[in-house]
């Protein structure tokens, strides 16, 4: 291994050219393929049941904020 810089590399005959890969997929988004890929993690025990809790609190809020409303005073 060798440590090349981008000009370097080009005077070099290793690349064609320097350029951010955002700018290589919108230069062949017309012609190719492309996918987005992304990962999420499995959540714990703990954070799914903290998330079904909260889901119920916020819905349990919400139906006494209707009929709240819907009340005369």
């Amino acid at each position: 291994g060798e440590i090349w810089y981008g000009s370097d590399a080009v005077a070099a005959g290793l690349v064609d050219e320097i350029k951010t890969s955002d700018d290589y997929l919108l230069e062949v988004s017309d012609r190719a393929r492309l996918y987005e890929v992304s990962y999420r993690g499995r959540k714990s025990f703990s954070e799914r049941l903290l998330g079904s809790i909260n889901t119920a609190l916020d819905g349990a809020v919400d139906s006494v904020r209707q009929r709240l409303s819907r009340s005369p005073l």
